[in-house]
């Protein structure tokens, strides 16, 4: 079965990604080795604050006294906290099943990598820090090569500039003229500090 788009792992972006080209009126899967949702909703965040509840209304009721209520005999039940955190990890899980079956999105059960030679982009985890132009094993252009090895580093505020006009950042900083390979551009400085601020949560390049 041929498809327009594949996308490879639910998580949050994966399935997000999935039903938004299916409303555009693509035929797509989605290819997940585990359950629909990813590492974060079944496995991470979801569960993890599900505990936190169970966490504060065991709070709440040892300070029970200090609102004018009074709870004897509670005590924590801790299979019962985890019972309830899978339960909150499963239901989700289930919605998301149902909003691929809503938009006819075909699951794949499976692990699934990009074929070819070809390279989609460098790998951005730990590039600040790092000088620009020199991931090993992505061809860049020749201006943002240049520039590093004028000495642009990648740090916040010269992501964000980069990141909203990379032809006027990198000719400024080439004092003349200059090409970005670079397709798009972030909106504003904003929103390019949340892509910075989420790139920045990876670890260093080595």
């Amino acid at each position: 079965m041929k498809f327009d788009i594949a996308v490879i792992g639910s998580g949050p972006g994966g399935y997000v990604a999935a039903i938004r080209a299916a409303q555009l009126g693509k035929k797509v899967a989605i290819i997940e080795k585990a359950d629909l949702g990813g590492v974060c909703l079944n496995w991470g965040c979801i569960p993890t604050k599900a505990l936190l509840k169970s966490a504060q209304v065991f709070d709440y009721i040892n300070h029970a006294a200090d609102y004018g209520i009074t709870v004897k005999d509670h005590k924590v039940d801790f299979d019962g906290m985890i019972k309830r955190s899978r339960g909150v990890a499963d239901g989700m899980s289930k919605g998301i099943a149902f909003l691929m079956k809503k938009n006819k999105i075909e699951v794949i059960k499976g692990s699934a990598k990009l074929a070819g030679k070809g390279k989609i982009g460098p790998n951005l985890f730990g590039v600040f820090g790092r000088q620009a132009g020199t991931y090993e094993g992505f061809k860049y252009g020749e201006s943002i090569v240049a520039a590093g090895a004028a000495g642009l580093v990648w740090d916040e505020v010269n992501f964000v500039e980069y990141a909203q006009d990379p032809t006027s950042f990198l000719k400024a900083k080439l004092g003349g003229s200059a090409k970005s390979k670079m397709a798009f551009k972030v909106k504003d400085a904003a929103s390019a500090a949340d892509v910075y601020a989420y790139l920045a949560q990876f670890s260093p390049a080595k």
